[in-house]
């Protein structure tokens, strides 16, 4: 399995990880128009490029403080391939975090399997059971 990043292309890749939202019935798929630009796909190339995972990067632009959300794994992967998927979506994000100048990255989760493996990435836990909400329109 040789992972590698690309940036996430909205024509292109919004109905793939939206059916991944759809498989998982974690919650309902993000709009389209809620995901920053800033999106990176991590894809197997050892394996017709498949995709592994993504992630989304929100920048501040009043402070030096970054979130990383949205993460979902490929519901077809193994517990391995998300493991190393997500490893390799945190490592890409700080190194863009970094290459911007941002001082913090923050980042949101329920699930405790991601919440370990964020911890071994660097996170510190700041709150547990957050709901995060958003209002359309």
């Amino acid at each position: 399995m040789f992972l590698k990043t690309r940036f996430f292309e909205q024509k292109n890749d919004y109905e793939i990880v939206k059916s991944w939202w759809e498989a998982r019935e974690i919650w309902k798929p993000i709009p389209e128009q809620l995901l920053p630009r800033c999106g990176i796909i991590v894809y197997d190339a050892d394996n017709d490029n498949q995709m592994v995972c993504a992630g989304w990067i929100y920048f501040d632009n009043t402070s030096p403080v970054c979130m990383l959300e949205w993460i979902v794994t490929n519901p077809e992967n193994s517990s391995k391939q998300s493991y190393r998927g997500i490893q390799v979506l945190t490592g890409c994000a700080d190194t863009i975090r970094k290459s911007m100048n941002y001082e913090m990255m923050m980042t949101t989760t329920d699930n405790n399997s991601l919440t370990k493996l964020l911890k071994r990435a660097g996170f510190s836990v700041t709150d547990k059971n957050t709901t995060f909400l958003v209002k359309e329109g």
